[in-house]
C-alpha cells in the first residue's frame, strides 16, 4: 500500500481492510485519517507493526488486526 493512499479521505470513518493478504503497512499510511473509529486489518499476513502506525488516530475505538502473523508488539 502506498504511504499516500488516503491523504484525502479526512472525514473517512470506518476502514475495512480485511482480506487482502497485507503483509506490510507503511508508517504514515493512517496519518491523514484523523477522524477513523474503526479500523479493521483482520485476516491478512501482516508480521509486525510500526510504533508510530497508528500515531495520529485519536479517535480510534475499534481496531481488528485479529488472525494474522504479527509476532511482537
Amino acid at each position: 500500500l502506498s504511504p499516500i493512499l488516503f491523504k484525502n479521505l479526512v472525514m473517512l470513518s470506518i476502514l475495512n481492510l480485511n482480506h487482502n493478504y497485507l503483509t506490510y503497512l507503511p508508517d504514515n499510511l493512517f496519518k491523514d485519517l484523523t477522524k477513523l473509529t474503526i479500523l479493521n486489518l483482520s485476516n491478512n499476513l501482516i508480521k509486525q507493526l510500526s510504533k508510530t502506525l497508528f500515531e495520529m488516530l485519536n479517535v480510534l475505538k475499534i481496531l481488528d488486526l485479529n488472525k494474522n502473523r504479527i509476532e511482537y508488539l
